[in-house]
């Protein structure tokens, strides 16, 4: 379980689903981006409260349409100062994207800047090219400029062996 900023965290399935130390690190809200058949309701812990983000990890899913519902559950968590996991199955896609969308919409960084930060946090993610190309959208409506990361030099980046994905943080700038 990595920490993103205070107070909000990125992992897996396998992490997310050990309960005791969930609520013994004291997270009290969990995002879980998986489908239902991946994690069934009744592996949810009583203690703890959920948002569903309801997504394969295929590029043509639309994540998209769960930005609203899902940055407002992380937000008025950690307002109300309850430690908020985000997760889905490798902590990898998914639930990258969905923290990359809040710290540009409700943090108000830029995407480049802010896949940055969270490579530091957790040098595994990679959102799918799809998830990305959909939040380069998602900057644009938000901030009403260009996006800030190029995605040609996301897709070399993308394809590129695990240890240049995990060498540190790519300029994926368009300058």
């Amino acid at each position: 379980m990595d920490q993103v900023i205070p107070g909000l965290y990125l992992s897996s399935k396998n992490e997310a689903l050990n309960h005791e130390k969930l609520i013994a690190a004291g997270v009290q809200a969990v995002v879980t981006c998986c489908t239902y058949f991946e994690i069934p309701v009744s592996m949810q812990h009583s203690q703890l409260s959920y948002h569903r983000v309801d997504v394969e990890d295929i590029s043509c899913e639309p994540i998209n349409e769960y930005f609203d519902g899902a940055l407002d559950f992380i937000e008025l968590s950690l307002q109300k100062n309850q430690p908020t996991l985000v997760h889905c199955k490798s902590g990898v896609s998914r639930s990258a994207t969905i923290i990359l969308a809040f710290l540009v919409a409700k943090k108000g960084m830029s995407l480049h800047d802010a896949f940055q930060a969270l490579q530091k946090a957790r040098p595994k993610i990679c959102p799918n090219l799809g998830f990305m190309e959909q939040l380069c959208e998602f900057e644009e409506s938000v901030t009403g400029k260009p996006a800030t990361v190029c995605m040609l030099k996301y897709i070399d980046w993308f394809q590129a062996d695990t240890e240049v994905r995990l060498a540190g943080p790519p300029d994926l700038s368009p300058f």
